[in-house]
């Protein structure tokens, strides 16, 4: 009787060629495998690497649509709990523009724009390698420079949105003055090791970037002592479980120095009615922002009235009309209590007119 192992052998002897191709198949996929991970994991480590390489020093970004107040910063740097945590923060404004060179009349569009001044380059340790920009010049980009075909000493125009908290298209935004040219001269392009490629969004891409001086940008935005972003730089830990603490920790830090005023909202008090109105820069107070009012109204035992007023392009009744109109709507409740009276004498007063 024939064993197992006999079998096997005669098997293998017999089928050796159909045995080869199947081992050899087997060997070419395993190597290109091993060979697709291990390109893949050289690609992924080299594209963290040049991520990292163009954030600089930056670890963690507060980043806001609106524009809030630069002292901020000295705020938040104020406490102890960020010393702990933190090396140090820096303020800039981040914005995309179109930059035009006025000799060879190149464009280059979405171009990220960045309003920074020695805190910049200080945070960064490049204080030594980079000289201060005055309000007239710009640095370029390496990638943009050769775009543009610019030269050291040559004019850039640099075409940027004014920023509103109102939208453009809403009837209460500005149409007029939405944009500001700015007239600059560049300097040499700024080196990749020196931030020529600064960018805060991950891309293998060209970096088409321009540095700008914050007090300039600010001028002509009319944003003076606001920026938009603040840049963090962490202190190493040894426990690297703790790092996903730092984003928490900054949210406690921002939450005990922020002020209303870098939210866009404001409080004004109305003496004659013996209240206080919420307001906002946008001319809309978001759902959250309204519900955590409420709750902090509730807590301190002040009764809330929502109030929406908004700009309607005409009123009508038959053939009478009124263009342009200021319409404000409360809820049933509010409408009804004593105090509204003042509110509904004046609604009537309106609807007698267009009688």
């Amino acid at each position: 009787m024939m064993q197992l192992s006999g079998l096997v052998s005669r098997n293998l002897t017999y089928f050796w060629r159909s045995n080869l191709v199947v081992v050899l198949g087997v060997a070419t996929a395993v190597a290109v495998l091993s060979g697709a991970l291990l390109v893949g994991d050289s690609v992924r480590g080299s594209l963290r690497d040049l991520f990292l390489q163009r954030l600089g020093n930056t670890d963690e970004v507060i980043a806001s649509t609106n524009f809030f107040r630069e002292k901020l910063v000295d705020d938040l740097q104020a406490g102890s709990r960020f010393a702990e945590a933190f090396n140090g923060a820096c303020p800039l404004i981040v914005l995309n523009g179109l930059v035009i060179d006025e000799k060879s009349g190149r464009r280059a569009s979405s171009v990220q724009v960045y309003g920074v001044d020695d805190r910049f380059w200080k945070f960064h340790d490049r204080e030594a390698e980079v000289k201060p920009l005055t309000e007239r010049e710009a640095l370029l980009s390496p990638d943009l420079a050769r775009e543009l075909g610019n030269e050291a000493g040559q004019t850039v125009l640099l075409r940027i949105e004014k920023p509103s908290a109102i939208p453009a298209g809403s009837l209460h935004g500005k149409k007029d003055d939405l944009g500001r040219t700015i007239r600059l001269t560049a300097r040499e392009p700024l080196s990749a090791s020196n931030l020529g490629e600064f960018s805060l969004q991950p891309s293998q891409g060209a970096v088409r970037a321009m540095f700008i001086s914050l007090a300039r940008l600010q001028k002509d935005l009319d944003q003076i002592g606001r920026v938009n972003t603040i840049l963090l730089d962490e202190k190493p830990s040894g426990n690297t479980n703790q790092n996903p603490a730092k984003p928490a920790l900054m949210a406690e830090i921002l939450k005990d120095a922020f002020a209303l005023e870098d939210l866009g909202i404001r409080l004004r008090a109305l003496d004659e009615r013996r209240g206080i109105a919420l307001e906002s820069d946008s001319a809309i107070i978001s759902d959250a922002l309204y519900a955590s009012a409420q709750d902090a109204a509730a807590s301190a035992g002040i009764r809330v009235s929502p109030i929406l007023s908004y700009l309607a392009n005409s009123i009508r009744t038959e053939s009478r009309e009124v263009p342009y109109s200021l319409v404000t709507a409360i809820d049933s409740d509010s409408f009804g209590r004593p105090d509204c009276q003042l509110f509904q004498l004046a609604v009537l007063d309106f609807l007698m007119e267009l009688d």
